[in-house]
């Protein structure tokens, strides 16, 4: 049963972006994930990364976001 959940807000630069990192602890060491929700145009995107709170940067999460965008603006 996870443990000691933690969440915080994740700034992230574009307007119609939001960002959020949780962390709990697990029978295997401290989970971090990190998520990033988009919205261009009518198309609405998200992208979770779950791992080792060790191994996770919450940073290099956000700079995938323009890539995100980019897709969503193809979509749409």
């Amino acid at each position: 049963m996870p443990s000691a959940l933690r969440t915080e807000t994740l700034n992230v630069k574009h307007e119609d972006s939001a960002g959020l990192v949780f962390s709990f602890d697990a029978p295997k060491g401290r989970v971090l994930g990190v998520m990033v929700t988009s919205l261009a145009g009518n198309a609405r995107g998200n992208l979770t990364v779950l791992g080792l709170a060790h191994e996770m940067r919450p940073a290099d999460v956000v700079r995938l976001l323009p890539r995100l965008r980019a897709r969503l603006g193809a979509e749409s």
